[in-house]
Parts: C-alpha cells; sequence; structure tokens
C-alpha cells in the first residue's frame, strides 16, 4: 500500500470519527434503562448529553455551552438512573409569574432546554408536560429553572417525586 493512500485512509478516517461525534446522540445498549439506552457521548458539547443531570448547573460552572432559563429531561419512569435516554416529542410549558408561556420539545435523550436568548422567566414558574392527549401539572410554582436538581432518581428532601416523566406513569 502506497504512503500516499495510508495518509488518505487515516485523514479520511479522523474526519469520519469526528463528524460521527458532534451533535449526534451516542448511545450503546443498557439494560438497566427503561428505554434500553445510555448515554456515552460524555461531556461532549451535543443537545443530548447528560440525560438527567443538572444541565443548568452545569453549563454555568463549565462556562461552556448556552445559557439556560430552564432545563431538565423527560422520561418513561420516575426512578430512572442518569445518563439514561429518555422520552422524546413531549411538550413541556413553562408559565412565568406574567403568565408568559416557554414551549420546549423533548429530543431524543428527552433532554429540553429553554435558552436564555428566548427571555428570562419571571419567577416563581408553573410546569406542566403533554403528551398523547394527556398532562402532568407541577403542584407548585417553582423558582429554579434547574429542574433536573429536584428531579432526581429518588427527588430526595425537594418534594419531587422523581424524576419528570411522561403523563399517564
Amino acid at each position: 500500500m502506497s504512503k500516499l493512500l495510508v495518509i488518505v485512509l487515516l485523514l479520511t478516517s479522523s474526519v469520519a470519527a469526528a463528524c460521527a461525534s458532534e451533535g449526534e446522540n451516542q448511545t450503546t445498549s443498557a439494560p438497566e434503562c427503561a428505554s434500553q439506552l445510555k448515554w456515552t457521548g460524555g461531556n461532549e458539547g451535543s443537545e443530548f448529553m447528560n440525560p438527567g443531570q443538572d444541565c443548568v448547573a452545569c453549563h454555568k460552572k463549565e462556562g461552556e455551552g448556552p445559557a439556560f432559563q430552564a432545563a431538565g429531561t423527560v422520561f418513561g419512569k420516575f426512578d430512572e438512573v442518569d445518563l439514561c435516554e429518555g422520552k422524546s416529542g413531549i411538550t413541556v410549558e413553562i408559565t412565568d409569574k406574567t403568565g408568559k408561556v416557554f414551549t420546549a420539545t423533548s429530543n431524543a435523550s428527552g433532554n429540553f432546554f429553554v435558552s436564555a436568548s428566548a427571555g428570562t422567566i419571571a419567577m416563581p414558574y408553573t410546569a406542566r408536560i403533554k403528551a398523547g392527549g394527556k398532562e402532568r401539572a407541577m403542584l407548585s410554582p417553582q423558582s429554579s429553572g434547574a429542574c433536573n436538581s429536584c428531579h432526581t432518581k429518588t427527588g430526595g428532601s425537594t418534594g419531587a417525586p422523581g424524576r419528570i416523566v411522561i403523563p399517564g406513569v
């Protein structure tokens, strides 16, 4: 094999590998997840990254990626573990104290977000998710847009029942 052909093959494979990771939903089979899929892309910049983790805090702390007014993940069960792929196509509505409605739709990993460029959410706000003609609403107004900080696998001491889940679960 000629040196030129080897160089071309190496360059082509490097470019293909780099392109394959950016912006894609990098998952692997995971029987512990209701979806059977788990995020494997680490902290690669992607809208699909780290489902279940606190998007707002991480983006603020690391100073990378877009700033969010609100962000979280919609799952299929209350006790889903971090990094499991959630539910896509779920409508999330956040209504701030002035009555302004911010709408987001969960992506392939279940992540949803309202970017800072969408305007400021006047606190406190109420939230609900809608899917298949059903809806689930939060019971009390909130003052933090870091949805996954309270909606963890266990819910913890915050009063959250666990993860944000699709209506009907």
